[in-house]
Formats: C-alpha cells, sequence, structure tokens
C-alpha cells in the first residue's frame, strides 16, 4: 500500500517496531484507513 505525505508517521511506526517494548501500542482509525496494511 502506498501512502502519500506520511513520511514522518512511517518513521515513527519503524521506529516503535525497531526498539525494545515498553509501552503497549494501539494503531487506530476510521474504517477502511489501512490499519491491517500496516
Amino acid at each position: 500500500m502506498e501512502f502519500f505525505n506520511r513520511e514522518s508517521e512511517k518513521e515513527e511506526i519503524l521506529n516503535i517496531l525497531k526498539t525494545e517494548p515498553q509501552l503497549i501500542n494501539f494503531i487506530y482509525g476510521p474504517i477502511n484507513s489501512g490499519k491491517t496494511t500496516l
């Protein structure tokens, strides 16, 4: 899936996934907004 104008958000998500877990993180948004694809 291609995202437009979301470079900082993509980088933030990748940094969360690369680090040792410390907190629970949720990805939320409207229906059909691409959450599952992420």
